[in-house]
């Protein structure tokens, strides 16, 4: 897998991260991260400057979020992800989005996002 990720031509690879709100920590994949943070980082500078380089776009989506107390801040709760990711390793998260598959939340913003990114 780490090969094909980091190929210099062919589409935009999106990985999507999907994790549970209620088990946010024991879900996470740190090898995935690690290598597709890698990947980034040794591509995006040539990316920048125009050169054929296949940057993947990390898009993290939260599911179950319909399970989380009302009290709780999605933007507070955003800020709190991202950090944990940052402690992890993964530097360079696309987009990142709180779903709920049951009550139909968040969904059509998550794949317009993936569709755009492709």
């Amino acid at each position: 897998m780490g090969r094909k990720l980091a190929s210099t031509s062919g589409t935009q690879f999106v990985v999507l991260m999907v994790l549970d709100v209620v088990d946010f920590k024991g879900l996470v994949l740190r090898k995935i991260e690690k290598l597709v943070s890698k990947i980034i980082k040794d591509y995006s500078a040539a990316w920048k400057h125009g050169k054929s380089r296949n940057v993947p776009r990390i898009v993290l989506v939260l599911a179950k979020i319909d399970w989380l107390p009302n009290s709780y801040s999605p933007t507070r709760l955003e800020h709190w992800i991202r950090q944990k990711e940052r402690d992890g390793g993964i530097n360079k998260i696309t987009s990142l989005h709180m779903v709920s598959a049951l009550r139909d939340w968040g969904l059509k913003n998550l794949v317009d996002n993936v569709v755009n990114l492709a």
